[in-house]
């Protein structure tokens, strides 16, 4: 009788823990079906050094699909050796080269060609630094830098404002300001009689040879704009706004 008791229990706790409950079985999942690689993307269309090089692969069944892929990277024609991502390295290109990929999946598969791209010049850019304070009367000095990411030589220039005597030198950037004394806003139109009695008009006098900033209307208030040129038809802008009566910057952007 014992011996009975013992074997119903173990026949019940097998039923119960679902060791051979047909509801139990797990179907197994259908194969995913072979990713269908249609096309390959390089961006951007005009690279520079600054931006990177990358290939986006296409797929047709799914834009969104992410496979297992193997890149070929090709500049000028030439693979490049050590390259096998989506990114090619910074390093690897330079000015004027054209670049290419195919991609196909790791499991194999047709190669699939991106169009050729050609990396274009990159402008040079402006690095910021402080503007020292400067006694008026007296001389304002600061020096610009600008680096080319492509290093190129770059020439200096100065855009606004003109006919004041200020020196840039095209090669080092460095700027000699003579400041006598802070300019005054223009005197009001003159008033002359008509003839009529009772009646009289304004005489508009010239423009001032420096006008203020538009957005400022104060004569103290100047802005410096320099423009940075790598010769291949690249140029970027530098402005500094400076306050006259502080004999200091004010506000320096690009």
């Amino acid at each position: 009788m014992r011996g009975l008791l013992v074997l119903l229990t173990v026949c019940v706790c097998v039923s119960a823990c679902g060791g051979d409950h047909k509801d139990k079985v797990v179907k197994p999942d259908k194969d995913t079906p072979p990713a269908k690689l249609e096309a390959v993307v390089i961006e951007p269309v005009a690279p520079t050094v600054e931006t990177g090089v990358r290939a986006l692969p296409r797929f047709r069944d799914d834009p969104r699909r992410t496979v297992p892929l193997a890149y070929e990277w090709y500049v000028n024609g030439d693979r490049v050796a050590g390259v096998g991502k989506s990114l090619l390295p910074r390093e690897r290109y330079r000015r004027g080269d054209r670049i290419r990929c195919r991609v196909r999946p790791d499991a194999g598969g047709r190669w699939i060609k991106s169009e050729t791209v050609q990396v274009a010049n990159a402008p040079p850019r402006f690095r910021s630094k402080p503007v020292a304070a400067f006694d008026v009367p007296g001389e304002f000095f600061h020096q610009v830098f600008a680096a080319d990411p492509d290093n190129d030589s770059v020439t200096y220039r100065l855009i606004s404002p003109l006919g004041r005597g200020i020196e840039l030198d095209p090669d080092t950037g460095v700027i000699r300001w003579r400041i006598d004394n802070v300019p005054e806003a223009p005197p009001p139109p003159a008033v002359q009689p008509s003839g009529e009695e009772g009646m009289a008009v304004p005489v508009p006098l010239p423009d001032p040879p420096h006008p203020p900033l538009e957005e400022e209307q104060d004569f103290h208030i100047v802005r410096l704009v320099i423009e940075a040129d790598d010769n291949h038809g690249g140029t970027s802008h530098h402005e500094i706004l400076l306050d006259l009566r502080r004999g200091a910057e004010q506000v320096q952007v690009h």
